[in-house]
């Protein structure tokens, strides 16, 4: 498909390098794909849709970050194992690891008003990993009811009804690792790998899909477009990054029922110039910001860590220098990860 083809010159095309599921603990599990869902298949069809985003909140226990945790940390052991012991073969040559999010964030695309990120270097790969503690934390309900609502309408074989007797959770997640070359203005690339949570399948193509939710009442101030121009930058951002190009959208009302449900192509998003001008800019800012990350490093022997704190749609970018690796950087990996690499 061609829907990113205007950004291919300053970010490639994603390339798979890997897949992983995990169990409650947050540990791999030997089938990559088992939690691998697609959306179920009368969702478009459906009339009077009726999906509270608030129902079995009581039941929810937020584990996000300490799931993220294992995720990051577990990955990047599997793939050093992979490696033969070697980080950098495991990743297939990268110079970066960090998560999708976290790289939209660093590309400027993410409706935040700051990022702190903590970034170090294991066997010449460049690891990121975004800091929750000193962000803007989504509000608890906000996290469940995008939770909720894709785990209502997708299930293991595609073919169920929406089930909304089904409890949500944090750790039932199945990502996979794709690797860019990102273009710098030396006419240099820089590689970097990064995982990508999926949130469904269309199960007749095999293509990812994107599941987001959007409030009835803004829709009419903007003038015919699917989302708000922050919210359209970031969606084609993370969808150009995780080879994403249908995005399947539940229309919510002011008491977090969703009421209608429609897929639109990433295309629609993207056909406004100044979305396609906005996106386009972000590329050109990840390549730069990537580029002066990896200087920091070269300037420092690839020593120490940096903290990173990156502001949204504007080019400040402010990195601190600590020798050492220091307890901030170690709790956001588990003891495992600090053990074998610390």
């Amino acid at each position: 498909m061609d829907t990113f083809t205007l950004f291919h010159h300053l970010v490639s095309e994603p390339k798979k390098i890997a897949a992983f599921s995990f169990d409650k603990n947050g540990d791999v599990m030997n089938n990559e794909t088992e939690n691998q869902v697609f959306l179920n298949k009368s969702v478009l069809t459906k009339e009077n849709v009726n999906i509270d985003l608030k129902k079995h909140f009581e039941y929810y226990e937020h584990k996000v970050e300490e799931c993220k945790v294992f995720f990051r940390s577990n990955m990047l052991l599997d793939f050093y194992k992979r490696g033969d012991k070697k980080l950098k073969k495991g990743l297939m040559g990268s110079d970066f690891f960090i998560t999708r999010g976290t790289l939209s964030a660093l590309a400027g695309g993410k409706g935040q008003t700051s990022l702190t990120s903590w970034a170090f270097v294991l066997d010449g790969v460049i690891i990121i990993a975004c800091d929750k503690s000193l962000n803007p934390e989504t509000s608890t309900i906000q996290n469940y009811s995008g939770l909720y609502f894709e785990t209502t309408i997708t299930s293991k074989d595609g073919d169920e009804t929406e089930n909304l007797d089904r409890h949500a959770n944090n750790w039932e997640q199945y990502k996979e690792v794709y690797s860019v070359d990102v273009f710098l203005t030396n006419g240099e690339t820089v590689r970097v790998a990064y995982s990508c949570e999926i949130d469904a399948f269309d199960k007749r193509t095999m293509k990812p899909l994107e599941i987001k939710t959007q409030y009835l009442k803004n829709t009419q101030f903007m003038g015919g477009k699917i989302f708000g121009y922050k919210k359209s930058v970031n969606v084609c951002l993370q969808c150009m990054l995780g080879n994403i190009h249908e995005v399947v959208v539940g229309y919510k009302d002011d008491d977090n029922v969703v009421c209608k449900i429609k897929k639109y192509p990433v295309k629609d998003i993207l056909k406004p110039s100044c979305i396609a001008n906005a996106v386009e800019k972000c590329c050109h800012q990840l390549g730069n910001r990537l580029e002066h990350i990896k200087k920091l490093f070269l300037g420092k022997k690839n020593e120490g860590c940096f903290k990173i704190e990156t502001f949204d749609y504007s080019e400040e970018f402010s990195a601190t220098y600590y020798p050492e690796i220091v307890p901030e950087v170690k709790r956001l990996f588990t003891k495992e990860f600090c053990d074998t690499f610390f």
